[in-house]
Formats: structure tokens, sequence, C-alpha cells
């Protein structure tokens, strides 16, 4: 890893590239209002909306093919619109990167994930951005063995996941913290276990830490939660869903909010998909519910991608009728409820809405790599 000494901010302000339409996202409620968000530049195969993050008035949206090597977006929200406020990419970043397969957002900072660079004889690499003055600044890469893969941020602690760091099939995450304007290494995590793709999920929240381990073959997934104390990150819990198997590809997706976590497995029932999620409750995690659709279809792959804010949840089923769909959910005491499903209103057939999903508070936003001839799109519901 290194400090980069490159500044990387475009600072764009395009109000084409931000069009809202009447939604059609419905259920229990009124239709939502629906944001579409493209790039001002984005091209066919960008596959825009690969990843997405949301924070607040701040929404991110990686674009892992943009050009050859990526980029990812950074939509600003003003009274009732969203705008393109810049289009990032790393210092180093060349042809092959995939720079914008994983993002996350945290207030003014953004976190990107570029798993296939090269750089100094290692692959992979992941970017930190703070934003100065309405232009977002490169303040620092990391660079190990396949980091990239998942990254994560919460305020001044952010996470860079691997499911194969050490080149031997074993999966790690690493841990930063700012410290004045420089991010220092404070931890590295790992399972231990050949091959569970350790890494290939993650999300923080606080002092808490949720890393999944999807794994493959033989064995049943999992989700590693650590706590920290001080600046030592222990093990707290590993989590199963019940009825869980090893074709249900459980730990795919995570998301913590708070003490209360969600966890996709979209080959659970042949595919139909199911989404799980787990409290808290002093030092023990317990499944508080397991959310699936009312009607669901073999092969919808509900749980790819998860979001949690607060008491609101949803879940992408980017197979969903041929077009994807996202859903949410409420949680009323202990109580989860489908609240809406969400379908870009103009979809078509192979978008794959769903495919990249986050929450903030009520807001949702969906990716759909695969729109427009594979340029891609993203859709903000709510807020």
């Amino acid at each position: 890893m290194h400090q980069s000494r490159v500044v990387v901010a475009l600072g764009l302000m395009v109000s084409a590239i931000a069009v809202a339409v009447s939604g059609v996202a419905w259920a229990s409620g009124q239709a939502a209002h629906e944001t579409t968000l493209v790039g001002h530049d984005t091209a066919t195969r960008d596959a825009l909306g690969f990843s997405v993050a949301v924070s607040g008035s701040i929404a991110v949206v990686g674009a892992q093919d943009h050009a050859g090597h990526g980029a990812a977006y950074v939509f600003a929200k003003s009274g009732a619109a969203w705008r393109e406020q810049a289009e990032l990419r790393g210092s180093d970043t060349a042809p092959g990167d995939s720079f914008g397969y994983s993002v996350g957002v945290s207030g003014h900072t953004v976190v990107i994930g570029a798993p296939g660079h090269h750089g100094g004889g290692v692959t992979g690499a992941g970017y930190i951005f703070t934003e100065s003055g309405k232009k977002w600044v490169q303040t620092f890469e990391a660079r190990t063995r396949g980091v990239g893969e998942s990254v994560a941020i919460d305020g001044t602690t952010a996470a860079f996941g691997s499911g194969n760091n050490t080149g031997t099939g074993i999966g790690a995450v690493l841990l930063y913290v700012k410290s004045g304007s420089t991010w220092v290494h404070q931890a590295t995590v790992k399972s231990g276990v050949p091959a569970d793709a350790f890494g290939s999920s993650v999300s923080l929240s606080g002092n808490e830490l949720a890393i999944g381990a999807n794994f493959g073959g033989n064995a049943v997934g999992h989700v590693y939660v650590y706590g920290r104390t001080g600046a030592s990150w222990r093990r707290q819990a590993v989590l199963v869903g019940s009825n869980t198997t090893a074709a249900d590809d459980f730990a795919q997706s995570v998301a913590l909010s708070g003490t209360a976590l969600i966890v996709g497995s979209p080959l659970h029932n042949n595919g139909d998909g199911a989404a799980y999620v787990f409290v808290m409750a002093g030092h023990g995690w317990s499944q508080q519910a397991k959310l699936t659709e009312s009607s669901p279809s073999p092969g919808d792959m509900f749980g790819w991608a998860v979001g949690l804010s607060g008491s609101e949840a949803v879940a992408g089923a980017y197979q969903r009728s041929g077009t994807g769909a996202a859903f949410t959910f409420l949680r009323h005491g202990s109580v989860w409820s489908h609240d809406q499903t969400q379908i870009a209103s103009r979809s078509v057939i192979g978008d794959e809405v769903g495919w990249s999903v986050a929450q903030s508070k009520t807001t949702s936003v969906i990716g759909a790599q695969s729109a427009s001839n594979g340029s891609g799109a993203a859709y903000v519901f709510g807020g």
C-alpha cells in the first residue's frame, strides 16, 4: 500500500444526467418517486450500476467496465434533484482494473475497489476519496492481493475485502482508520479456512464488522461478525441462516446497521432466494426474520444484493420477471413486513434491476448494470 500523491476530481454538474420519472413502486403504499442516474459519458457495456452506495444526500454508482478500466460516479442531492458531482478514477487506474467493482460512502468519504488492478506485482487495489469544496480528492490507496472485491466505510474506518488474499484461497479483510489526514492500517482479519471466499462481502457499522464467506462446493456459507474494542477486532459470532444448505450461496451479500444485520442467500430454494435478519442482544446474535418474496419464482435471485438502514431493508432480485426488481421491508418492533416492490418504470427484459442495492434512511438506490445495452443505470426511490 502507499499514499497517493495524485489528485483526481472532476467537479461536474450536468443536469441532463439525472432524470426524474413517475415511479411504479407499489405494494402497501403510494408509488415512490423515481430518479434515474446515468453518467454524463456512460457508454455501451460500461456496466454502470454494477455497485451502488448511498449516505444521506450522496450516492455513488460504480461502472466497472467504463472505458475498459472502470469509473465511479458521485451524485449529490439538492432539493428534490440528484445531479452528477464527479466522475472518479484512481490515480493509477489502467485497463482491466475493474475500478468501481465495489463502492462505499459515509458522509463525505468514498471507498472504491479495483480488484483487477496490477501494480508492484500485486493484483488488487482499494481507493479512498474525500470531498473538498465539491471536488473529490484521492487521499489513499491500499494494494494487496485481491483487495477491492468488497469495500465498506463508516465514519473514519474503512474495510477492504479480498476473497483470496494469500494466493492459497484464504480470504481477508483489511481495516484502516483515519488519523489526522492519513489512513493507517489497524488490523487484518481472516477466517483461516481455505477457499471459503471470506471477504467477498463486507459491511461496517460503528464498532461492528460483518464479513461474508459464501464458500463453494459442499460448504455452507457463513457470516463472521467482529466487534472492536480499542484498536482490537475480536470475533463475536459465526452466523448461518435457518434451513441453509451448501447450495444457497448464503452470505453473497451483507449489510449492517447498528445492531442489525441482513444477509442475502440468492440461491435458496432453487434460486427463489431469501434474506436473513440477525440482531445483537447483549453480546450474542440471533436470527430475527427470514425475508422472501410473497410470490417467488425459481431463479429470481432474491438476496443477491441487500441494504439496511435502521428499520428499512432492501433486497435485490435481479432476475425477477426477466427485468429484475428490488423489494423493501419495514420493521415494526421485531416484525418485518414487505413495503414496496421497486421496478424501474423504463426497465426491459435483461436489465438486471437489483444487481446492486443500497439503503440510507428512506432512500433506496438500485443498480441495473445491463440496462440500455449494457451501459447500465441506477435508480433512486423514496428519500
